[in-house]
């Protein structure tokens, strides 16, 4: 049952999914497994990928692996390696789209300030121009009488 739900999560690609789809993308990982096990529900199959998944990671890092496996095994291991490999790029582009993003708002506040501080100038500049005409028109009005 575990080679057929990790099959799925290859098939699916969950952790790969956008926002929004996660839980619809379980679901139909759950409706193949129904074959297995009736009452399996989408949150049991992502529970139970993540616990292996989680227990692989931690063996892998560990380097517990044992040379001689036997060839079923090796499927396992290979769809769990490529799961996680998946799951991280996935993981990374979010990140890296995420990083973009704040990049890419932080270049628009930046170019709004300057347009602010652009207008403000503008108006300081006409203001100081109007003050200007006004006392010499004050003053031309002043010495006439």
């Amino acid at each position: 049952m575990d080679e057929a739900l990790l099959k799925e999560v290859v098939r699916l690609g969950p952790y790969e999914v956008g926002h929004g789809k996660v839980t619809a993308t379980w679901t139909k990982a759950a409706l193949v497994m129904h074959e297995f096990d009736p009452n399996i529900s989408a949150r049991a199959c992502q529970t139970r990928c993540d616990t292996m998944l989680h227990k692989f990671s931690q063996d892998n890092q560990r380097c517990m692996r044992a040379s001689g496996v036997e060839e079923d095994d090796d499927d396992i291991v290979k769809l769990k390696q490529d799961i996680l490999d998946r799951r991280d790029d996935a993981k990374m582009r979010r990140t890296r789209k995420r990083d973009s993003e704040h990049e890419r708002l932080d270049e628009l506040e930046l170019a709004g300030v300057k347009a602010c501080s652009d207008a403000k100038e503008r108006v300081s500049k006409r203001l100081r121009l109007m003050s200007a005409r006004t006392k010499r028109n004050l003053d031309k009005h002043s010495a006439s009488l």
